[in-house]
């Protein structure tokens, strides 16, 4: 009896002491899967912050007022496109203004962030709606976006023919590594003394250029020594 009593401790005991660590394993991968996700919260506002900050002071671009719009959200935003509207994923967004020499209104730049699974839709969704509002009879510039690479970034943008309007012009820049849909809206100038705002559309049209390129090769600095 007493032998029997010994063998079911021992076949016992290794029952009790695995589930006991498989316990504790199951409350140490929440522990990790909660500072997974802090470690990652953080990386995401580090990239929306560099979106903030740029171009670089040592432009005549002044980023005059930057202002949080979504953190950590699940949102739909609706967008226009040949075949209805469509739906892009946004989690996180910021609205910066920016000004040329801090004397004027220049650009409004939004960078949002996609919801991972859903970036690569976002982008199609992205362009169908910038084709959209390239559409006829509306004095537009060229009869699709125009695609170039502006410091490694892939940037699709419409503009108008001429100075007209309070818009001149949209650009989206694509950001496949940290899935983020940046929009910068182009904003015409207020009218001058002489009743003109842009002297040209030449020289409106390189300062467009001028702020891509800095403004992407801002970014794409910031992210290098911010290690994303």
């Amino acid at each position: 009896m007493k032998y029997c009593f010994l063998l079911i401790c021992i076949l016992t005991f290794p029952v009790n002491f695995y589930a006991q660590k498989d316990n504790l394993s199951k409350k140490d991968q929440k522990i990790l899967q909660k500072e997974a996700k802090r470690i990652e919260r953080e990386q995401i506002e580090r990239t929306l912050k560099t979106y903030t900050v740029c171009p670089s002071s040592e432009t005549e671009f002044v980023v005059f007022a930057a202002r949080r719009i979504d953190k950590n959200k699940n949102r739909t935003l609706a967008r226009d496109t040949a075949d209805g509207v469509k739906g892009i994923s946004r989690t996180d967004s910021y609205d910066v203004l920016i000004t040329f020499k801090d004397k004027m209104r220049f650009a409004n730049v939004r960078p949002d962030r996609s919801d991972p699974s859903q970036y690569q839709d976002d982008k199609k969704v992205a362009l169908e709606n910038l084709q959209y509002l390239n559409g006829p009879g509306k004095a537009m510039s060229s009869t699709k976006p125009l695609e170039k690479v502006n410091s490694g970034f892939l940037t699709h943008s419409i503009f108008r023919s001429e100075l007209i309007g309070n818009q001149l012009g949209i650009s989206v820049v694509f950001d496949d590594v940290n899935k983020m849909i940046t929009m910068v809206y182009f904003i015409n100038a207020p009218t001058n003394a002489d009743g003109k705002n842009y002297k040209t559309f030449e020289e409106w049209s390189r300062l467009r250029e001028k702020f891509l390129e800095s403004y992407t090769k801002c970014v794409s600095q910031e992210l290098i020594r911010s290690g994303q």
